[in-house]
Parts: C-alpha cells; structure tokens; sequence
C-alpha cells in the first residue's frame, strides 16, 4: 500500500498521493515497512539492512531476490539496484554534477546528465571512479 508518507502527508500538511517531492519527506527521521510495519531509522545502510534481513518478507533460500524494498513490492538481488530504489522514497539524491546544480539519485542518472548537457569533463572521471565499486 505504499510507503508511510504516501498514506499519511509530509509534515506541511500537503498530500503526498502523487508522489511529488516535498522538503518535508527528505527530512523524516523514519519509515515504516510495509511487511513488518517496524520503523526504520532514515539512514540510507539502516534501510538497506533492513530491506535485506526484513523476517517478515517470505524469501526462498534459491531465491535470486536478496533485497525486498521497505516500502513497496520491489525486490533485487544487488545492493546498489535497491539503493538507487530506495531513493525514489526518501527522495535522496546524493550525485551532485560539479558544474550545475543538478543532482542525481543514481550515477547513470547523473552520467546521462554530463553527457546531454556537455558537463563531461570533471564528472566523467568522477562516473569511472564510482563505477568500479558499484558491483556489489
């Protein structure tokens, strides 16, 4: 049924059924899981660790889903796959360009970026040197 914010509001007051991004929910100090309803603390390792080891997720021992998202159906076997999911929740977007003020919740985001607004230069180098240690 969607994540906690999308039920309840963000703390302005204003709906958040559309899903638009208010200050409010990139401020919030936690979630809620859909499958257990426990409150996870906004840290981005506190929700990926969650989103891994959730007991109440029903997950196969052949399963390839190792991660099963806090707040929605999403799943995954790579960590950074549902890092850049989690995301679209907390609104997080920690790739900044070094040239404009975009930024990006995923390097690919941010590497489309760079390369359609001529920001190459400094931004490529970063792209390779987070690149190598994303395959985790």
């Amino acid at each position: 049924f969607g994540n906690w914010q999308q039920m309840v509001g963000d703390q302005t007051g204003d709906d958040v059924f559309s899903g638009q991004d208010t200050g409010a929910q990139n401020s919030q100090d936690s979630y809620i899981c859909i499958h257990c309803n426990e409150f996870i603390p906004s840290d981005e390792e506190w929700l990926l660790e969650h989103c891994q080891f959730c007991s109440s997720v029903g997950r196969s021992v052949d399963s390839w889903s190792k991660f099963s998202c806090f707040g929605c159906s999403f799943t995954s076997d790579k960590k950074y796959v549902m890092q850049n999911h989690i995301r679209k929740h907390t609104g997080k977007k920690p790739h900044k360009c070094g040239e404009c003020d975009y930024s990006a919740k995923s390097l690919e985001a941010l590497y489309y970026h760079t390369k359609t607004k001529g920001h190459q230069s400094q931004n490529k180098m970063k792209w390779a040197r987070k690149n190598r240690n994303m395959m985790i």
